[in-house]
């Protein structure tokens, strides 16, 4: 989820609530990389990749 898009993952999912349903990410396993998220970044609940499951 890093680049340059705007934000509209996050603009959207900001406005869920708390009755929101999971947040999944699907990606590769060489995907991952450590960062610090900014402020307005929306977190996932779980990840998946091909190595298996990660919880946030």
């Amino acid at each position: 989820r890093l680049g340059m898009g705007g934000g509209y993952y996050d603009r959207a999912l900001e406005h869920c609530g708390p009755n929101a349903p999971l947040r999944i990410g699907v990606a590769f396993a060489l995907q991952q990389s450590e960062f610090e998220p900014d402020q307005w970044d929306q977190p996932f609940d779980w990840i998946i990749t091909e190595l298996g499951f990660m919880r946030r």
